[in-house]
């Protein structure tokens, strides 16, 4: 069963290993919480909870322009890991609860 709290998690990319923070409230059915990286936070939206799985989205800014990432994560004890998913691919990610 998913629950909640803060996440520094990890993930690769063509230009190396990226640390980003999940901060997530998770009550029955209903998913809230921001994503932050290092050009700040977004609020996560388009939540769905189902079973021990977490989906949501999000924007991410970079100088690139503004793509949105879709993420699957499972919560198991103090570890999450997942999917992310944009228009670049799909990256697994993995990281721990910090609080």
């Amino acid at each position: 069963m998913a629950s909640s709290g803060k996440f520094k998690v990890k993930y690769e990319t063509p230009r190396g290993e990226r640390e980003i923070t999940y901060a997530l409230n998770v009550e029955g059915e209903t998913l809230t919480g921001t994503v932050t990286n290092n050009n700040g936070s977004n609020p996560i939206r388009n939540t769905k909870v189902e079973g021990g799985t977490l989906t949501f989205t999000y924007d991410v800014e970079t100088p690139g322009g503004t793509f949105t990432v879709t993420a699957q994560a499972t919560i198991d004890g103090d570890k999450i890991t997942g999917t992310l998913n944009n228009d670049r691919g799909s990256r697994p990610f993995s990281g721990v609860r910090v609080e």
